[in-house]
């Protein structure tokens, strides 16, 4: 048994290919731990839906989580690639 995403056109005997997953995105620099920020790094690979309480309370520096609608049917990539300029302090 699974949860999925209702749909009017629902049919028990068929499998539904959009499941929503935890994305991992290890060593985010702190400042790029915000939902604008990760919105615009998973929305390249799927469609964000929320970020856990730990990083939107920007309490662990490890690692950002989100969590993220997919299509099971399409090649999924392994990593996006994030760039980031260093500030001029």
């Amino acid at each position: 048994m699974w949860l999925q995403k209702w749909m009017p056109n629902f049919k028990p005997e068929e499998d539904f290919p959009i499941a929503a997953v935890w994305i991992l995105l290890p060593k985010l620099p702190f400042h790029m731990n915000t939902w604008q920020y990760i919105k615009q790094i998973v929305s390249s690979v799927s469609k964000p839906l929320e970020i856990d309480l730990t990083t939107k309370g920007r309490t662990r520096l490890s690692m950002a989580k989100v969590w993220v609608e997919i299509d099971l049917l399409k090649p999924q990539p392994e990593s996006p690639l994030i760039m980031c300029e260093e500030l001029p302090y």
